[in-house]
């Protein structure tokens, strides 16, 4: 089975970045920041690790300093972040928006 060149991963997590940051990140840089866990219980470091191909994963910082309450929808600066996130992954693969 022939597999894409180019894997790009989208997720939330916690990288001890600012509120609604955004940071790309390699596979190993993932290994690192999770020691191979995932709250996702799919041990995607481990698995993006295995891959042949160009791997790209963009992370939100979802964590609000202070802040430890769930609630429905998104903050307002996430919403941002989502709109940025859209941008930084047209430019990647070359879309002129």
């Amino acid at each position: 089975m022939d597999h894409p060149k180019v894997l790009v991963v989208v997720d939330s997590g916690d990288f001890r970045g600012e509120f609604g940051e955004l940071r790309f990140f390699s596979a190993d840089d993932l290994k690192v920041l999770s020691d191979g866990f995932s709250i996702h219980t799919w041990p995607l470091p481990n698995e993006l690790a295995r891959y042949k191909g160009d791997v790209h994963i963009l992370l939100c910082q979802i964590m609000e300093p202070d802040n430890d309450s769930f609630r429905l929808g998104l903050s307002p600066k996430i919403s941002d972040s989502v709109r940025k996130a859209c941008d930084m992954l047209y430019d990647l693969i070359g879309v002129n928006t």
